[in-house]
Formats: structure tokens, C-alpha cells, sequence
């Protein structure tokens, strides 16, 4: 008596699944690729984003504003407990390459003068950018940044302040 094979559930998913999501994967990559796309997406890019991550005991915001001119400013505002709030101001250029984000550090200055922040270029491919929202991946991580009205005043107060340092 012979029995028919069994194949589990999940591979005959898998098989059926992964060439949709291949093929998916790339047409978005050739929409982004397409000539005349970083020049729209660099346009979609400038302007103030906003990252936050909150963790219970601490917060974190960073605020980056990316300039037509190729140069962007961030600050990164960590809050721990009851703690007063802390910054590091980091300088960098900016450009879009193939649909993705390249950044690349010249400068910071932190109130915390153990920070260490990697001088060097930093790669986002970006996923989707709108006015509310740019969404990309970095180091195998998806991370979204909503697109903010302006600069809280504590954050102004915070970039000049370490600008000026």
C-alpha cells in the first residue's frame, strides 16, 4: 500500500509566495531605479522627519532636517527616567543614489562627552516617501520617520546650543 507524499502547509506557502514577493520586491526597485527618481525623491526628502523610539525608562527623538542644498542637521534627544533631557547634534551631506538614502556624518558635538557617533557614511533604502511619512531600511530593520511641522523649541534650544560648542 503506498501513501500519497505529504508536502507541510508552510513550504507549499513558501513556494507559492516567495516569486510574488520576489517579483514585488523588484518592480519597486526598478519604480525607485527609474531615471528622474532620485531627483523626485531628494525633493520628497527635504524638510524636517521626526524618529521616536520609547523604551519605559527612556525616550528617544531625533529630529533630522535634510536642506536642498545637500547638507542636513540632526539632533538626537534621549530622555532616561527624571533625568534632564540630553542632545547630540551631528552635522552631515545627504544624497539619493538609486532610490537610496546616503548620509554621511562630518561633525557632531553631544552634552555627554562619552557619546561616540561613527563618522562615515550610513545607507537607508528608501521604501516609500510622502508628505507624512518616509519609510526605508536600515540594517535589515524597517524604520518609518513622520514628517514634523517644525522644531519643538527645547529641540532649537538644544541645536544651538551644541552647535555652538
Amino acid at each position: 500500500m503506498t501513501f500519497p507524499m505529504k508536502i507541510p502547509l508552510r513550504s507549499t506557502l513558501l513556494t507559492l509566495f516567495l516569486p510574488v514577493t520576489f517579483l514585488a520586491t523588484h518592480a519597486f526597485a526598478e519604480t525607485v531605479a527609474a531615471p528622474g527618481a532620485d531627483e523626485a525623491l531628494h525633493r520628497a526628502v527635504i524638510g524636517t522627519w521626526l524618529y521616536e523610539q520609547n523604551a519605559g525608562i527612556a525616550s528617544v527623538a531625533m529630529y533630522t532636517t535634510y536642506r536642498e542644498d545637500g547638507s542636513a542637521i540632526q539632533l538626537i534627544k534621549t530622555k532616561f527616567m527624571l533625568k534632564k533631557a540630553t542632545g547630540v547634534w551631528i552635522e552631515n551631506r545627504w544624497s539619493i543614489q538609486n532610490g537610496a538614502l546616503h548620509l554621511t556624518t562630518l561633525r557632531f558635538r553631544a552634552h555627554n562627552e562619552d557619546a561616540k557617533i561613527d563618522l562615515g557614511e550610513s545607507v537607508r533604502q528608501l521604501l516609500s516617501v510622502d508628505d507624512r511619512e518616509m519609510r526605508y531600511q536600515l540594517r535589515d530593520k524597517e524604520r518609518k520617520e513622520a514628517k514634523a511641522a517644525g522644531l519643538p523649541d527645547d529641540v532649537q534650544k538644544m541645536i544651538d546650543e551644541l552647535s555652538k560648542k
